[in-house]
């Protein structure tokens, strides 16, 4: 078995393969402005929050293996970005400084004072918009590739059961618990609308938006992930 599925059959490598495509399209040109100035469909932890929580320097190895391993799947935004945020030291929590600077100090508006330093490292690694940016759309292209993912963890065997899924992405990586987790709000949604939600990315943005075969197969079954 190669190294990366090895790693993938992990819970860590489960984790890896789903919130990468999330921390890789926020690296892109969703990252024209902090990801917390976009509200969420649904409250979630800010991802910029999160990368911070996981240790930026984490998430930089993390986005270069699996874009090595994946190619265009994992595409998006430049990795290199995390690298220059490493490279002044700003790796999150732990260094006292990522995206926010982690003091006693509170903003104006009660938060974390964002980090001016890694500002300047969004607006120099930001893409050109293709379009499709509005709110709406941009929280659509965060979700459906992590729900995405998700279901190719299922489709590829490295998940047992929708449920395991569910639990593993409300529990361990902060999933919206009212959805009930991504399969949950993929059934919500319906694979059809997902999917054409997907290929509308896919047509300005690429293979990165390209749906799994089961989303696929789903969407025109009309089946839905969990029975009942």
């Amino acid at each position: 078995m190669d190294p990366i599925h090895e790693k993938r059959l992990s819970p860590s490598g489960k984790a890896d393969t789903e919130l990468s495509p999330l921390i890789i399209s926020c690296v892109s040109s969703v990252c024209r402005r902090l990801v917390t100035e976009v509200p969420s469909p649904v409250p979630w932890v800010p991802v910029d929050c999160l990368v911070d929580e996981v240790g930026i320097d984490v998430a930089a190895h993390v986005a270069k293996e699996l874009g090595e391993a994946f190619g265009e799947r994992f595409s998006g935004g430049d990795p290199a970005m995390l690298n220059a945020m490493v490279e002044k030291g700003y790796k999150g929590r732990k260094s006292g400084k990522g995206c926010f600077i982690y003091s006693d100090s509170k903003s104006s508006d009660g938060g974390r004072p964002v980090n001016p330093g890694a500002s300047e490292i969004f607006k120099r690694f930001s893409l050109p918009s293709k379009g499709l940016d509005s709110e709406e759309d941009i929280q659509l292209r965060l979700v459906t590739r992590f729900v995405n993912e998700a279901a190719y963890c299922l489709q590829d065997g490295i998940l047992k059961n929708p449920l395991e899924g569910d639990i593993g992405a409300v529990f361990g990586l902060g999933f919206p618990p009212m959805t009930g987790g991504p399969f949950r709000y993929a059934d919500s949604m319906g694979a059809n609308i997902l999917v054409g939600h997907m290929k509308r990315f896919e047509a300005q943005y690429g293979a990165a938006f390209t749906p799994c075969q089961l989303l696929e197969d789903m969407a025109k079954s009309g089946e839905k992930f969990h029975k009942a």
